[in-house]
């Protein structure tokens, strides 16, 4: 009888214990190359991870990795292909060989500073509905959230405003990857590939006569101090990010921390675009008090540039078209997107 007793408190404590079990927190690792106190941090990944804690309180927990912990910055989309991570932020232009199509947004002339924000959903637009098929389900991995960078802008030693793209042939300029490489060489420049990090010394020492780089990272690395003058309006191309999930592990979710995770990415994608413009109008304000020449490019400047820029975007069709990848319709559906958030 004490046996039987025993056998049918253990069963109660079973039961008692298997709704307890049934409600532990699915754990999260989320992955990225920012420093806890980085902007994108602080802008971006912390409202998405506390978007979908609200949501859903008690039903997902995050464990963070920050500043490359789990992977490098080149390496974070691998990490979640790998099963290291679940999610991480990941710069599409890092892996052309897994993400050619993503990579357009690198492109010059896709968006100007003042349609970031357009740019932002277009793109979201774009990467659920057609990218997500096209190119993200053949690496196995899905979108949970995007978000686009403010164009880079471009910065010269010479506090002597650019007014016309004569002014910057056979001028040496850092460059931050091999679209704005291409780019400058289409109008008889010279792009140099510098680490951020190093880019203080090469324009001090005359290595780089400027440098093309976001205007929030000009403080970070004290370029103020051997910059003068700086562009406002041009389009160098951005940055695509987008915080892949592998396909099976988003399935095994349960429905509303699907919703939670959508919907908390779409907020974080727009308060990090918020994000990017707040702090770069900042920045010109700083400049110009400490006397630096911050200029926006006459109209007739752009155009001239634009039109000496299309053979770089010409470049990029014929290396799609050589995979058999369909860059012309990529765009075409972003501009579409783009014109629709007028």
């Amino acid at each position: 009888m004490k046996k039987l007793h025993a056998l049918m408190l253990g069963v109660g404590a079973a039961l008692v214990a298997a709704p307890a079990l049934a409600q532990e927190p699915i754990t999260l690792k989320i992955s990225y190359q920012f420093p806890e106190h980085h902007f994108v941090t602080l802008g971006c990944i912390n409202p998405f991870i506390e978007g979908v804690e609200k949501r859903v309180p008690g039903k997902v927990t995050f464990q963070r990795f920050p500043a490359e912990q789990l992977a490098k910055a080149f390496n974070q989309l691998d990490s979640v292909r790998n099963r290291i991570a679940d999610i991480s932020i990941h710069n599409a232009g890092y892996t052309p060989q897994l993400t050619p199509l993503t990579t357009f947004l690198e492109l010059p002339g896709m968006y100007s500073f003042d349609d970031t924000m357009k740019a932002q959903r277009a793109f979201e637009k774009l990467a659920k509905d057609d990218l997500a098929k096209t190119e993200y389900a053949k690496i196995g991995v899905v979108p949970v959230w995007v978000f686009v960078t403010s164009p880079y802008q471009f910065q010269m030693v010479t506090k002597e405003p650019t007014t016309s793209i004569d002014q910057l042939r056979g001028k040496k300029l850092r460059v931050p990857g091999a679209g704005a490489e291409m780019a400058l060489s289409a109008i008889d420049a010279v792009g140099v590939r510098v680490p951020a990090s190093d880019l203080y010394l090469a324009l001090q020492r005359g290595t780089v006569d400027g440098s093309i780089i976001s205007t929030q990272a000009l403080p970070a690395y004290k370029l103020d101090e051997v910059l003068g003058s700086m562009s406002t309006n041009a389009s160098w191309g951005g940055s695509p990010f987008i915080a892949p999930m592998r396909k099976d592990r988003w399935d095994a979710l349960p429905d509303d921390v699907r919703q939670a995770i959508s919907e908390a990415g779409h907020e974080a994608g727009e308060k990090c675009v918020e994000t990017y413009m707040r702090l770069e109008i900042e920045e010109h304000e700083r400049l110009r008090k400490l006397g630096k020449t911050v200029f926006a490019l006459p109209e007739p400047a752009l155009k001239e540039l634009d039109t000496a820029l299309q053979p770089v975007v010409d470049n990029w069709l014929a290396q799609m078209d050589q995979r058999s990848l369909d860059g012309k319709a990529v765009i075409a559906k972003f501009k579409s997107n783009l014109a629709a958030e007028d």
